[in-house]
Formats: C-alpha cells, sequence, structure tokens
C-alpha cells in the first residue's frame, strides 16, 4: 500500500497526487497540519526526520522529494511511463525537452508560487519586503509564455 503525506493545503504533494492518478495506483493520503505543527510530531518525525512534506511510504520504505518519489512511481510501472522510454526514438531528445520543462518549472515558475503562497496563503510568518508578490506575479507572468510555447509544440506536458 503506498501512503502519501501531505499538508491540509496545497503544497508539491499535489504533483505526486497527480502522478498517483496517471497511473491508476492505489493509495491513501494522510494529511498533515502545518499551523498544528503535525510535521513535527514525532509519529511523523520517525517517517521523515527533516519533517517535510510530500512523504511517501511504500512496501515499509520512505521516500521524500516529490520529483523523486514521482521518478520512482514511474520506474515501478514501465506499462505507464510518465518520462521517455530509451527504447523510445529521439530518446535523448525526448529526455532533453522533459528535463527542460522540470528545470524551468521549478525554477522560473514554482519558487515564484512559493514565495507567493508564503505571503498570502500561510499568513505571512515571514516579512518580506514591500512589493514581494507584486515582483513574484510579474515574473510568473513573464515565465508562462516560454512554459506556454513549449507546450503548444508537444503532445504531453513532458
Amino acid at each position: 500500500m503506498i501512503t502519501l503525506y501531505k499538508y491540509t493545503h496545497p503544497s508539491r504533494a499535489e504533483t505526486v497526487v497527480w502522478a498517483l492518478q496517471e497511473l491508476g495506483l492505489d493509495y491513501e493520503t494522510k494529511e498533515l497540519n502545518a499551523y498544528k505543527f503535525e510535521q513535527r510530531s514525532p509519529e511523523f518525525l520517525a517517517i521523515n526526520p527533516f519533517g517535510k512534506v510530500p512523504t511517501m511510504t511504500h512496501d515499509g520504505k520512505h521516500f521524500t522529494e516529490s520529483l523523486a518519489i514521482i521518478e520512482y512511481l514511474n520506474d515501478l510501472h514501465p506499462d505507464r511511463p510518465l518520462t521517455p522510454s530509451h527504447n523510445d526514438d529521439n530518446y535523448a531528445e525526448k529526455n532533453y525537452k522533459l528535463r527542460q520543462v522540470i528545470s524551468f518549472g521549478m525554477i522560473e515558475l514554482e519558487s515564484y508560487v512559493w514565495i507567493l503562497t508564503k505571503i498570502k496563503v500561510l499568513d505571512n510568518y515571514e516579512n518580506w519586503p514591500e512589493g514581494t508578490a507584486e515582483k513574484c506575479i510579474t515574473n510568473i507572468q513573464n515565465a508562462l509564455p516560454i512554459a506556454t510555447s513549449w507546450l503548444d509544440s508537444q503532445e504531453y506536458i513532458a
């Protein structure tokens, strides 16, 4: 059985949920309330000493980091690949495009969305400088056309 630990609010765990659904896998989720510091409970720290989500358990083993979890799940199910197969024509180019989209998304989009989330959704625990949210939105707006142009030219996101 697969168990995915995620927050009660949106987080990087949502991409793991998406992968689990794409692969048609049975799983359960356990939600942790970050406002109550449930990710710091002794029970959860026994699973992930860093107290971070997403964390997944499978066959008695613990897995962390959303991209690494997704790649693990993908490797378990080569019958429904989420990534190019080494047997695909033009594997190197297809794999490059996959890595390009992932890298761009993590650097140019996700980082700014994460800051916006911290500012607007998580009650601004940090004291971000005035105008940070607006700068994040501008950076996201500048990056989206690039990502969209890549997506327009291929059948799948990655």
